[in-house]
């Protein structure tokens, strides 16, 4: 066991994670000699606003932009959020054929049979959770972050590779905290899920006891991000810990079902507020209210500008400049990009509120990639992603630059549309209007704001793409499920609620299957499993048994009202139903409410697949999944409100093939109790403040 501490504990020297990667880099983005424990930095250039300055000194140019109160575009090709990272000749692909991939396997290769899996290098991060005050929109704020920055940190790799991730919790005020890597299927590793209550006992922040390494390996290949996936207390400042900052972009490389030059990296965009997490969170809960406000303002890879908008055009910056928090220099995301060049953008919808639509004025998308799984590509003018989706789309570089060189990148909530821009309507009442101007591709070496503004596509609903174009490269046909759904009873079912709690009738929770989800983070499921006592009143799981062949369905109904409907405060929404564990296959997903009287035909010929489906606001989705990874796995709303709210259940999936792996191995099983031994003493005899205990008052994810 020393061994194993002093292991986890160890830091080699800092190495500078800001600095473009060399050609012969590609295929190893980290760097780093396999073996090579990597200490990764702060981004400087990506993540800090020096709040003093009104200009930036990028090739010898002084870029001074004032426009919308936008006081510079800070160069990004110094950081990730427009890195270029080029592949040679002698990796795994190039630009002629980005089919193919490492050791024989290519965009066919069947990624979920783990034989297929290529082989690759261990490679090892350290990441730390901190507090500390930034000010990404020109509004400075309390957040939680990874290494200081805001997002955090790439995480990289290749399809095959091993990742040894060590987290150290530095937060203050009793937060535990856990780190969740969203999307990846943690084939026989679901205690490295990520999920406290669930999956692990919280990483307590206690000196000593601080630390979590996390062991997974890369099955699968593409775009993702990591986040706490914890929620801490009522009275502390930092709370719902990825809603206030603790998320990082995660890439993993592999083939692509199209051709293209250079690849852009991670483009996380997202919500972001002002007030604190959980103060939005009581007004989630308020049985007769509305839900929580609208963020402050929108961010691409942590940059953006906070605006209002008024019956007068686009106020900015958004606050009174006598506010302290209030800063008049922010800047936005840019990149530049060469003529005739082909760039693949890996887009991650990161927010905990909105889901976003998406589009480059003169410039179309070719989408390859959905979640987890290469498609068929197809071409859109702009997408709409939920949050925790993810795109990876191809942008050619073609537009017409005789009169423009500069295009707006731009982003707004599903349901609204665009104001400041000329080719939109005048103000109006009962139309919700935003700054949808977030960011810049340019085909100047530096770069300027645009002298033009496309029309928005005014596609205001809140709907997935069409699920008939999300066609998988590598095809799954769906036995032992019906072609046709009819009645309530042909699947197994689940309805989203919001009800009154009957104790409290001012405070309302969401529910899935008739339950509010609340875990005891001192107690997680998977030590229940493993000690065979799991409690099916309080943990409320659903049990999946069957063999490693067998697909389970289920339907899932959304803005449902209970026959008794006393109690009900349905708020109309469209809910990111989120996956852990698994790509689901999509059979049917419908705007119109459930009719069991009517029967439904199900696509059972290679589905659309993904881990995470927008359930729109008065329809239902029908799912399945294989019954291939044993564990103890979550499926929730990722509104992150509703999911505080309880809107989640768990699955435990052959439970006798979890117990089994997982009884032997001294170095799973003994830091796991380990670690719960450590938070069970933290939180019930040291976490203390101003002079009270904290209590857990949501559901605990």
């Amino acid at each position: 066991m020393a061994d194993r501490e002093s292991r986890l504990r160890r830091r080699t020297p800092q190495r500078q994670m800001s600095e473009p990667l060399p050609e012969d880099d590609a295929a190893n983005p980290t760097g780093v000699e396999p073996g090579v424990e990597d200490f990764i930095q702060p981004n400087p250039v990506l993540n800090s606003i020096s709040e003093n300055k009104t200009h930036l000194i990028v090739g010898g140019t002084i870029i001074l932009l004032l426009f919308l109160g936008i006081s510079y575009i800070r160069e990004s090709a110094l950081g990730y959020s427009s890195r270029v990272v080029k592949f040679s000749d002698d990796q795994c692909n190039t630009p002629n054929d980005r089919s193919i991939w490492c050791n024989g396997t290519s965009i066919n290769t069947d990624y979920e049979h783990i034989a297929n899996t290529p082989p690759g290098i261990t490679r090892k991060y350290y990441i730390e959770l901190e507090n500390k005050v930034i000010c990404p929109d020109g509004y400075c704020v309390n957040a939680t972050l990874i290494n200081g920055t805001y997002p955090g940190p790439v995480l990289w790799g290749n399809w095959g590779d091993s990742f040894e991730i060590t987290v150290k919790n530095l937060l203050q005020n009793c937060n535990g905290s856990s780190i969740h890597f969203h999307g990846l299927r943690q084939w026989n590793t679901t205690y490295a899920d990520g999920v406290a209550g669930v999956t692990q006992c919280p990483i307590p922040p206690i000196e000593g006891n601080n630390t979590m390494t996390y062991f997974w390996n890369a099955t699968q290949y593409g775009s993702s991000w990591y986040h706490s996936h914890f929620r801490a207390f009522v009275f502390v400042l930092y709370s719902l810990q990825y809603a206030n900052g603790i998320l990082g972009p995660l890439v993993l490389y592999g083939p692509s079902s199209t051709n293209y030059d250079f690849d852009s990296g991670p483009l996380l965009i997202g919500d972001w507020y002002h007030e604190d997490a959980f103060s939005v969170y009581y007004r989630e809960i308020e049985a007769h209210g509305g839900g929580p406000p609208s963020s402050d303002s929108k961010l691409i890879n942590g940059m953006g500008n906070f605006t209002t908008v008024s019956s007068t055009g686009i106020v900015s910056p958004g606050c009174d400049l006598s506010d302290p928090h209030c800063r008049p220099v922010t800047s936005i995301y840019n990149t530049t990009v060469q003529t005739g060049k082909r760039y693949k953008f890996r887009i991650v919808n990161t927010s905990v509120t909105s889901h976003l639509t998406f589009w480059i004025d003169g410039h179309d998308l070719e989408v390859i990639s959905t979640d987890f799984v290469p498609i068929m590509p197809y071409t859109a003018s702009n997408l709409t992603i939920a949050i925790g989706q993810r795109y990876e789309v191809i942008v050619t570089a073609n537009a017409d630059t005789s009169k423009n060189k500069n295009f707006w990148i731009k982003l707004r909530n599903c349901g609204n549309v665009c104001a400041g821009d000329t080719s939109q309507p005048p103000l109006s009442g009962g139309t919700s209007y935003e700054e949808c101007r977030q960011g810049v591709l340019s085909y100047d070496q530096v770069a300027a704001i645009p002298t033009q503004s496309d029309a928005d596509p005014f596609n205001t609903l809140c709907l997935d793409e069409d699920i008939a174009g999300l066609v998988p490269v590598v095809p799954r046909v769906i036995t032992g499920v019906p072609s046709v759904l009819s009645g309530r009873d042909a699947f197994e079912g689940f309805q989203v609620i919001r009800e009154a709690d009957v104790d409290q009738p001012s405070v309302a929770h969401w529910s899935l299957n008739n339950f509010t989800f609340k875990i005891n983070w001192s107690d997680p499921s998977l030590k229940n499993v493993l000690e065979d006592t799991i409690d099916p009143v309080n943990y409320a799981p659903v049990w999946l048994n069957g063999t490693a062949d067998d697909w389970k369905a289920f339907i899932i109904e959304g803005n449902w009202t209970n026959s008794a409907g006393n109690n009900t405060y349905a708020i109309p929404a469209a809910h990111p139903i989120h996956l852990h564990g698994h790509d689901f296959v999509v059979l049917r997903q419908e705007s119109d409410p459930y009719d069991p009287s009517q029967n439904y035909s199900l696509n059972l010929n290679n589905p659309a697949r993904r881990d995470v489906i927008l359930l729109p606001k008065n329809g239902f989705i029908v799912i399945a999944f294989r019954l291939d990874n044993p564990g103890t796995w979550l499926i929730h709303c990722h509104i992150a409100w509703h999911a505080s709210a309880g809107l989640a259940l768990q699955f435990i999936e052959r439970f006798d093939d979890i117990r089994t792996p997982y009884i032997s191995p001294y170095e799973i099983v003994e830091p796991f109790y380990e670690q719960c031994s450590a938070w069970g003493g933290f939180y019930d005899h040291k976490c203390e403040f101003q002079g009270y205990v904290p209590l857990q008052d949501d559901s605990g994810i």
